[in-house]
């Protein structure tokens, strides 16, 4: 869910009706085992299909039955930060998508630049 989400974010999950769930609404549920959180991109019947905000493709639709609850808040570093995505962390979304190289650099930038933060602050 990089750039709306990283890797160490704290979410906070509240179940809900899927039926409320609107376009853009970030998503808990369950596939293979496994919690998956992505974003709603548009219903399909009784269905709603997802997408992580970085993946070229959309997700298989998903069952309301699948849905455990939806994101009502993120903390990143001990501050809770909105996970809607600003017009830039769109931008970026959109280049991660389509290249595989983009997102292996902006990952391995964005952790270097983390960890340059948290030796200055230490």
């Amino acid at each position: 869910m990089v750039p709306a989400l990283w890797p160490g974010d704290l979410v906070t999950v509240k179940s809900c009706d899927p039926a409320q769930l609107g376009r853009d609404s970030i998503v808990v549920f369950r596939q293979n085992q496994r919690l998956i959180v992505h974003r709603l991109m548009h219903r399909e019947g009784d269905r709603i299909v997802t997408r992580g905000d970085a993946r070229p493709r959309l997700d298989e639709p998903v069952a309301a039955a699948e849905i455990v609850g939806c994101v009502e808040s993120v903390t990143r570093n001990g501050r809770t930060i909105d996970p809607r995505l600003a017009l830039w962390q769109k931008a970026i979304a959109w280049a991660l998508r389509r290249s595989e190289w983009c997102t292996w650099f902006f990952l391995r930038l964005s952790a270097k630049i983390r960890r340059f933060a948290i030796a200055g602050a230490a």
